[in-house]
């Protein structure tokens, strides 16, 4: 993980495709384990990394078996810091944290 860092450019191309394409998204989360199960997943609504690791981040890796930032760059990349987070956020906000 030391050289696999997602650039603030990444980050925000991820943004758009967030906005772009998470309408066909929803929380397929059990009932048990999410007040939002069965809810749309949009980027304005309750779009969270637990959503995005089931309908982008685990398709896309599948095949190759690699991180998902392995996909989005060819050359390491070492973090300039390192940001903690709860994958239950919202992404919106998460990104606009990251934003200031």
């Amino acid at each position: 993980t030391e050289r696999r860092a997602i650039s603030f450019g990444q980050l925000k191309t991820l943004r758009d495709y967030f906005t772009e394409h998470s309408e066909k998204w929803f929380d397929s989360a059990p009932e048990a384990y999410s007040k939002t199960s069965g809810m749309p997943a949009n980027f304005f609504g309750i779009l969270n990394l637990y959503i995005v690791n089931t309908w982008l981040i685990m398709p896309a890796t599948k095949e190759n078996d690699c991180a998902f930032v392995e996909l989005l760059t060819g050359e390491p990349q070492k973090p300039d810091w390192f940001v903690s987070h709860w994958w239950g956020e919202l992404v919106r906000d998460f990104i606009m944290c990251v934003e200031e």
